[in-house]
């Protein structure tokens, strides 16, 4: 296994079965790694069958040549961690263009004010939409991610958001409605989640093949580089 240590741009090399550290490596650039396996007899390399890692491109290409059979394997904690910093893109990027509608319809409501008129019922409309839903993706983003059975409990107790002004419980504020995309990007984290926790070995294959396909036909761009990685 190949894992970056946090602080320095250092390299742990350890083995996956017994759980031991076998070097670290003050470098990981692609050069220095390879000097580092060409000075292991190639017979031995040979025999190296799984090679797990970060997704980082380098380590890819450097076990492809390293060790010719093995298989190259990404972790599912970094798999699921990039997948996550995606969804949370989409998110970020819904929640700001809510803010610029509803900054822009705040700027022309006081334009309006000071010439004793109002918004038009419509745009009063959507500066409450986008109110709202600014709130909700700032506020309650972590039902995003969480696997908390409460939150799609609808018969869970209900309380009061003030600023929304209506009882609400956490199945209330979840977010998938607010657009098509988000929807979609936080329904594909789910499935990917499903897969690393119920799929069987025999299965396990076909089932990732089905993922690849779904988020590389997908209508969100961070799905699509997702399922390039």
């Amino acid at each position: 296994m190949l894992d970056d240590t946090i602080s320095l741009p250092s390299l742990h090399i350890s083995d996956y079965t017994d759980k031991k550290i076998v070097d670290v490596l003050p470098y990981r650039r692609k050069r220095y790694l390879s000097d580092y396996f060409y000075k292991i007899p190639l017979k031995e390399r040979k025999n190296v069958k799984y090679v797990s890692f970060d997704m980082w491109k380098t380590y890819r290409d450097i076990s492809k040549v390293m060790f010719p059979n093995c298989v190259c394997i990404v972790d599912k904690f970094h798999v699921l961690q990039e997948l996550s910093r995606r969804v949370k893109r989409v998110r970020t990027d819904v929640m700001n263009k809510n803010k610029k509608v509803r900054d822009d319809l705040i700027k022309e409501r006081q334009k309006l004010q000071k010439e004793k008129t109002l918004l038009f019922p419509q745009d009063q409309a959507k500066l409450r939409l986008a109110m709202d839903n600014y709130y909700l993706l700032k506020k309650f983003d972590w039902i995003l991610f969480s696997n908390d059975s409460k939150i799609s409990d609808p018969n869970e107790k209900k309380k009061l958001n003030r600023y929304l002004n209506r009882y609400l419980n956490l199945n209330d504020h979840m977010l998938i409605d607010i657009v098509p995309k988000l929807k979609e990007a936080i329904e594909n984290k789910d499935i990917v989640h499903l897969f690393y926790r119920n799929t069987e070995y025999k299965n396990a294959k076909k089932e990732l093949e089905d993922i690849i396909i779904l988020c590389r036909s997908s209508n969100v761009p961070q799905l699509q580089e997702f399922s390039n990685l």
